[in-house]
């Protein structure tokens, strides 16, 4: 199997729709004669309207937080809550939290 590079141009129009520019490196797959441009699907996003009350947006930060350790993620359990709160390649973040999610993870010093 070889990975096929997508080109800048491919790619400006992919993140002129949302998508986000990813790199597959040869650091972290050595057998690679190159990085490869690509796209980047990484991420958990939970999606929500800013109208939805703040204590049904706390409950869902609360099932997450408690059931981290059950989530399936492609790293070592437990899912990394503190990374997927915020901007990292773990989690991007292309949204807004909503205020409610924002605070209930300042509360726990994720962010």
């Amino acid at each position: 199997m070889r990975l096929l590079d997508l080109s800048d141009a491919a790619i400006t129009k992919l993140e002129a729709i949302g998508l986000r520019r990813g790199v597959v490196t040869k650091s972290t797959f050595p057998n690679l004669p190159a990085d490869v441009q690509t796209l980047d699907f990484s991420g958990f996003p939970v999606f929500t309207h800013a109208s939805v009350p703040d204590a049904q947006v706390r409950a869902v930060c609360q099932a997450l937080e408690a059931r981290k350790a059950l989530i399936a993620w492609e790293g070592q359990s437990p899912m990394p809550l503190d990374e997927c709160c915020r901007d990292t390649p773990s989690g991007p973040l292309d949204v807004s939290l909503h205020p409610a999610a924002e605070a209930y993870w300042r509360e726990l010093e994720y962010l």
